[in-house]
């Protein structure tokens, strides 16, 4: 269920609705925060918009390499759940076959 919560973005109150729970959003905004400081303090001569937009650039950038690298995680997985299907068929016919083979030689 969406909730109302009031944060703050260096020094500005920001009003923003959110599924997450209050301490979430509220450690998003510390690290977000944390974030908009660190790009302020290497760069002096930008304004909080600019480093506010390099931020949300930055964070997009990191969101997609992540959703690329869980694709192909995902897809490995895939591989490995074929192969295990795979590898599981085999060995339950080898199975049978050393079964019969042992049948075999105690006749």
């Amino acid at each position: 269920m969406k909730r109302k919560f009031t944060i703050s973005l260096l020094d500005t109150p920001v009003a923003v609705v959110s599924d997450d729970s209050e301490e979430d959003v509220k450690a998003y905004a510390k690290t977000l925060n944390e974030r908009l400081q660190s790009v302020l303090w290497k760069s002096r001569q930008i304004s909080k918009t600019e480093a506010a937009l390099f931020c949300a650039l930055e964070l997009l950038s990191e969101s997609e390499t992540a959703k690329r690298k869980l694709d192909r995680m995902e897809a490995q997985m895939d591989l490995y759940t074929a192969n295990i299907t795979r590898l599981k068929e085999e060995n339950e016919m080898l199975t049978k076959k050393v079964d019969a083979l042992e049948a075999r030689l105690k006749k």
